[in-house]
């Protein structure tokens, strides 16, 4: 958090995590989130705040110092998948990402916007996860014939976390 501007800081106390309704957090170094903040942070998005997680090649969610915050996600890794490194097909929202307006790519109804779905290009990585139960898949990836979550959302007290499987979207 080094390179945040004129010294901004992830919050250190519960009551400047109160001020926001939303966080975003890519892929963290281990150890750079403190289990306090860890805690403020969980504390927040039982509260009612929003709570947006990329992961990636690193994969460092996995790591046991954000223990603190991984029963907040919508998901298990799964760790024995064994990836081909050929590339994944397109990205495909789901019924429930198709009714939501932020996977829509054009205007002209739900055909157009498919057509600019899959001509996206391929993602070169992403996390083989599962969605736990009471998750909503909003958009998969297919791979070698298997489908995969990509963007997958849910409630956690009175907040809402959003998990998208590649850092690349």
């Amino acid at each position: 958090f080094s390179n945040l501007p004129l010294g901004r800081r992830f919050p250190t106390k519960f009551e400047d995590f109160e001020r926001y309704d939303l966080f975003v957090c890519g892929e963290l170094e281990p150890g750079v989130l403190t289990n306090e903040q860890q805690s403020h942070l969980r504390r927040a998005v039982e509260n009612g705040a929003g709570w947006i997680v990329s992961d990636g090649q690193r994969q460092s969610w996995r790591e046991s110092t954000f223990a603190p915050l991984r029963e907040l996600l919508p998901i298990n890794w799964v760790s024995d998948a064994q990836l081909n490194p050929s590339r994944p097909s397109a990205v495909t929202p789901t019924a429930e990402g198709d009714r939501l307006g932020m996977l829509s790519l054009e205007n002209d109804g739900d055909t157009a916007s498919a057509d600019a779905w899959r001509k996206l290009p391929p993602l070169q990585l992403f996390v083989p996860t599962k969605p736990l139960p009471g998750s909503q898949v909003l958009a998969n990836v297919e791979h070698e014939g298997t489908t995969w979550p990509l963007f997958v959302t849910r409630t956690y007290g009175a907040g809402r976390v959003f998990y998208a499987a590649s850092d690349e979207t």
